[in-house]
């Protein structure tokens, strides 16, 4: 009889917790094509733990350098999984591309392609990817 209780409690602990922590739906990886237009870099930076928290929040979280940037006139092949139901080829939108350096590798102006784009996350964070970047001019 105990054996099941413990069993029970364990159980509603576990779909507690899975409940609760709300990881964001990933993007399946994408090719995107776009002209840089405001762009910013931001440092590495660390998250404390938040006790209490869920996902990743309950953990210590490093969050790597990169651009932001804002790409105009996109264009994503029709194989891609789409980024959402409201961006459509030669809209804008603001995606960031993880880079160590604040060296003017990326800057306005420039037609970039930005191969096998991932966004991931939960409560703590977001954290994207790519495959590889093509500056095109």
């Amino acid at each position: 009889m105990k054996l099941s209780i413990i069993y029970c409690l364990f159980y509603a602990v576990l779909f507690t917790t899975l409940a609760f922590s709300a990881p964001m739906p990933s993007w399946n990886p994408i090719t995107i094509e776009g002209t840089v237009g405001e762009i910013s870099w931001c440092p590495m930076e660390t998250a404390k733990s938040n006790p209490g928290s869920w996902g990743s929040a309950r953990h210590d979280r490093t969050f790597p350098a990169h651009y932001n940037v804002k790409l105009s006139d996109i264009v994503v092949p029709k194989k891609s999984h789409p980024l959402d139901p409201h961006y459509k080829n030669g809209d804008t939108i603001d995606i960031e591309l993880n880079h160590e350096e604040d060296d003017g590798y990326l800057k306005r102006g420039m037609r970039i392609k930005v191969v096998d784009y991932r966004i991931g996350g939960d409560e703590g964070g977001t954290w994207t990817f790519f495959k590889s970047l093509e500056i095109l001019y």
